[in-house]
């Protein structure tokens, strides 16, 4: 799945704003494009800023409330629920 997709997919379920899934697009996703698939080009200091201050706000983002998250991803089928360990089990 491409980022694009992905970075859509946690604003539509609530995991992260609007508002940073656009600053996702504009300071992640472009710039990452721009260094992958652009001829060599300076990054500026500033592209660089922006681009690590929005992964750390989409990082703190799903690990800050990992247990809510995990139960919309789990809701939405994006990934398994865990399996329960039964302790009397051996």
């Amino acid at each position: 799945m491409r980022l694009q997709a992905k970075i859509d997919e946690a604003a539509a379920d609530g995991i992260i704003t609007e508002a940073l899934r656009n600053r996702a697009h504009d300071e992640i996703r472009v710039l990452g494009n721009d260094v992958l698939h652009d001829s060599w080009m300076v990054i500026s200091d500033e592209d660089v800023d922006a681009a690590y201050h929005y992964t750390q706000r989409i990082l703190e983002a799903f690990y800050d409330h990992r247990d809510s998250v995990e139960k919309i991803l789990i809701a939405k089928k994006r990934i398994n629920a865990p399996k329960s360990e039964d302790p009397g089990a051996s």
